[in-house]
């Protein structure tokens, strides 16, 4: 049986994603509830099959034989696709005007056209989003209670296992605390059960079955937001 998942969000978020991927790939729009904008996610079955992983160069899908109800894509990605690109859409923006500022070559390309090279840093600082670190940690149970006053929750009604990969090289048991820490504030059971190498990439084998569908997209955000913090040196 298919699990129907609906998510509005802060519509905030949208229009960092026009013209971007994203919003065609998880099917994104805008939804007005009560004259607001919102960001809308609806997704038809939560436990679709995706391919494990994806390599764009040398451009192959990595294969495995082992049975999960869930790998790593569709509603989990979503959540951790948000943060990921809130985070990089500064931190790119701020590279690319320090790169214009400071390297030799575009100092020397920019000589002379100084008025140009201002307009097209104040074009990208236009870009920024400028989210505070109050926002990511506010987000989930924000909302979480946004939701609440448009649908109703569909709990989870079964064991699932599912499969993640893993960001966290250099220390992959900070996994445990990562889960322990949302399972704490969200009252869910998420479980690592094993952590698995495909081709040289590391996995995290999760179960779950306490909780409601929506919270792997929460957990994505969460796990997101945990090895940002874990493992760069750019505030977020």
């Amino acid at each position: 049986m298919k699990k129907k998942v609906e998510i509005i969000f802060d519509n905030i978020l949208f229009s960092s994603f026009e013209s971007n991927s994203i919003i065609s790939r998880f099917n994104l729009k805008q939804i007005a509830k009560k004259d607001i904008e919102y960001t809308h996610y609806f997704v038809s079955d939560v436990f679709s099959k995706e391919k494990l992983f994806k390599n764009d160069t040398p451009n192959f899908y990595l294969e495995n034989k082992d049975v999960y109800d869930f790998i790593s894509g569709g509603i989990f990605n979503l959540g951790k696709s948000i943060i990921f690109k809130l985070y990089y859409n500064d931190k790119r923006i701020d590279e690319k005007i320090k790169e214009r500022n400071t390297n030799p070559y575009w100092i020397d390309y920019y000589k002379g056209k100084e008025k140009y090279l201002e307009k097209k840093n104040l074009s990208d600082l236009n870009k920024k989003i400028y989210l505070q670190g109050d926002f990511y940690d506010n987000f989930i149970l924000k909302t979480k209670n946004l939701n609440k006053k448009y649908y109703t929750p569909i709990i989870i009604d079964k064991e699932y296992k599912f499969i993640v990969m893993a960001s966290v090289d250099e220390d992959i048991n900070l996994y445990h605390s990562f889960i322990d820490n949302y399972n704490k504030n969200y009252r869910t059971n998420f479980e690592i059960i094993e952590f698995v190498n495909y081709d040289g990439f590391e996995f995290v084998v999760i179960t779950i079955s306490k909780g409601n569908y929506s919270d792997l997209f929460y957990l994505g955000f969460h796990l997101a937001l945990m090895e940002i913090r874990s493992t760069s040196a750019y505030p977020i």
